[in-house]
């Protein structure tokens, strides 16, 4: 009976840690900034971005906040690894053009398999994730003065 008990809570301390860890694995927060962008960028922009898979894994949720951008044209998921520039896989702002300075929720959303852009497209939102948590997918901001990204954070 000993043995019994001490296997059932071997069995259940091992569920619950691989629970905990599958949990942690579907938030991600991510700082932007201007010095993280290739090349690197002199601005005092800043920004947040939050994304979080569903249990299902099928939608990931997505909030895309900025403070002191200028003129922010797009913003994207992009495939990348640290320091590296890639072509953008999903979209999370394109418009209108936020005129001016901004600060606020520049986007916010769902992002599906059929939203999926670039080299992802017709693939599933599986792919998208594997990117993210290999470390090979980065947010940024698009704006006039910067079209190639004014801030920028890795996901992971």
């Amino acid at each position: 009976m000993k043995k019994m008990k001490i296997l059932l809570f071997i069995v259940l301390a091992a569920f619950l840690s691989v629970s905990v860890g599958f949990a942690a694995d579907k938030s991600y927060k991510v700082k932007l900034t201007g010095k993280d962008e290739v090349p690197s960028i002199k601005t005092d922009a800043k920004g947040d971005f939050k994304l979080k898979l569903n249990k299902e894994g099928t939608e990931l949720s997505y909030k895309l906040e900025v403070k002191d951008i200028q003129n922010a044209t797009a913003a994207h998921i992009h495939r990348g690894m640290k320091g590296k520039s890639g072509p953008p896989v999903a979209n999370l702002f394109s418009g209108p053009k936020k005129e001016g300075k901004f600060s606020g929720v520049l986007s916010e959303g769902i992002i599906k398999s059929e939203n999926l852009s670039g080299e992802l497209i017709g693939k599933s939102l599986a792919d998208l994730v594997q990117l993210i948590k290999s470390g090979d997918a980065y947010v940024n901001v698009h704006t006039d003065a910067n079209p190639n990204g004014e801030i920028r954070g890795q996901i992971k």
